[in-house]
């Protein structure tokens, strides 16, 4: 189903009428198996953030060139931090869970139930707190794809003002997002990168809806960290 101001399946397929996809699918694909050194990921984020950009500003093609890696790199890190700080309230539950877990798990058989309970009350809470950090996250990285500025992940006023001001398209461009994330588990191969390309635009569809002006990228040789 499309709203009027959103196309879903544009989204979803958009990679396959672009100039070159095939290679640019397969250097991102190519990122995704090299993602045990982590740079790799971080550099395919920073090229979902590209996407975000042109989407949002109507730029064509959608599915940027290979060549501007410093920039990748750049918003990559830049979105793996604000990951971090978001994650890090989750990161300390977890780490102050420890200390019962383990006194528990010390105890006699007969508190296995316990510890069960404990952790299923632990899950839950995390998924209670990292749900509203992860939507806010999303929508800092679409403010941050169209100000470059770092602190756009943490202005949750904006954010929220925006979220709000456009829930629906918001709505869809989440619900794409999660779409692409659990189909993307069953395709070959090619899965994860194709559900970053529908990530970058799917938020580039909400990133144009909020009017921003999106910054073009510097040419590739002049580009720095």
């Amino acid at each position: 189903m499309n709203n009027p101001s959103f196309d879903v399946g544009r989204a979803l397929t958009f990679m396959f009428e672009e100039e070159e996809w095939v290679m640019k699918l397969a250097i991102a694909t190519l990122m995704t198996f090299l993602g045990f050194l982590i740079v790799p990921l971080i550099i395919l984020q920073g090229y979902t953030i590209e996407i975000i950009r042109r989407v949002g500003r109507n730029e064509r093609p959608a599915l940027p060139t290979w060549d501007n890696w410093n920039l990748y790199l750049s918003d990559g890190l830049k979105a793996f931090g604000a990951g971090i700080a978001y994650a890090s309230p989750t990161i300390l539950l977890a780490c102050c869970a420890v200390v019962p877990l383990t006194a528990l798990a010390e105890e006699s058989g007969d508190m296995e139930g316990g510890v069960a309970l404990l952790i299923l009350c632990i899950s839950c809470l995390v998924f209670l707190i990292q749900l509203p950090l992860f939507v806010f996250y999303l929508a800092g990285m679409v403010e941050y794809a169209a100000t470059k500025d770092f602190g756009a992940f943490f202005r949750f006023s904006q954010l929220w003002a925006d979220i709000r001001r456009h829930n629906t398209i918001y709505l869809y461009a989440v619900g794409v997002l999660f779409i692409a994330s659990f189909v993307g588990n069953f395709l070959p191969v090619i899965g994860y990168a194709w559900s970053q390309f529908v990530t970058g635009h799917a938020l580039g569809q909400y990133l144009r809806h909020l009017n921003r002006e999106t910054p073009a990228a510097p040419d590739p040789l002049s580009t720095v960290l």
